[in-house]
């Protein structure tokens, strides 16, 4: 089921005209650094388990994809990385040693429904004038 859902996206967002591309995808970008935002204000700061919580939080970024419509909310990478273990992941699902403090799947999930209605809102043929 999952897979056809992707798959009917996928096929939507092919089908989407270039006026309508032109209204998306500056709402795609504000949604992902809206994301971002709550992302990084969700990083926790002061306990005894948060020495990279600045650099976890500085590695929040937005980058496009591959294509225009494509737009990726990532954190940790090198900045978070030492001897090949990226601590972003510890405070995300924690360690053995380490009780997860979550930021990234919470946030993604408190503002999913917002995000789709602000995007499908841009997507309204109606009240852009193009239908």
């Amino acid at each position: 089921m999952a897979n056809e859902s992707v798959e009917a996206f996928k096929r939507s967002v092919r089908e989407i005209p270039e006026a309508m591309k032109a209204r998306v995808i500056p709402e795609l970008w504000r949604q992902a650094n809206r994301l971002a935002d709550e992302m990084r204000s969700q990083v926790r700061v002061g306990g005894a388990d948060d020495r990279h919580a600045g650099a976890t939080r500085n590695s929040i970024r937005v980058i496009p994809g591959e294509r225009d419509t494509r737009i990726y909310v990532v954190a940790g990478g090198p900045p978070t990385t030492v001897n090949g273990y990226d601590h972003v992941m510890a405070e995300e699902y924690g360690t053995q040693k380490m009780t997860a403090v979550p930021f990234f799947w919470p946030s993604y999930r408190r503002l999913k429904a917002s995000m789709l209605a602000a995007i499908k809102n841009a997507m309204n043929l109606k009240r852009a004038n193009w239908g």
